[in-house]
């Protein structure tokens, strides 16, 4: 094995190690975001048992649909959009 090959696989090793931490790291992003969708589901519940408004709204909700469309948008179009 040449210094070259060492360094290849080196980089290989790393290469790999960034992918399992990535992996571990999205994982956990996933969980999370199913935990808050799930927070804000029982918060509904209650809202409506209890009559009263939502802590996260319609309105509060569609400026955030609103917003990550935009994203979207800007991404697809390569242009600022406004909101």
């Amino acid at each position: 094995m040449q210094l070259g090959d060492q360094s290849r696989n080196g980089d290989e090793a790393r290469c790999k190690l960034l992918a399992q931490r990535i992996s571990v790291i999205e994982e956990a992003t996933h969980h999370e975001n199913e935990a808050v969708h799930c927070r804000q589901f029982e918060d509904m519940i209650v809202a409506v048992q209890d009559d009263r408004e939502p802590l996260v709204n319609g309105e509060e909700s569609l400026k955030v649909s609103k917003l990550i469309l935009a994203m979207y948008e800007s991404a697809r179009t390569n242009t600022p959009v406004s909101l």
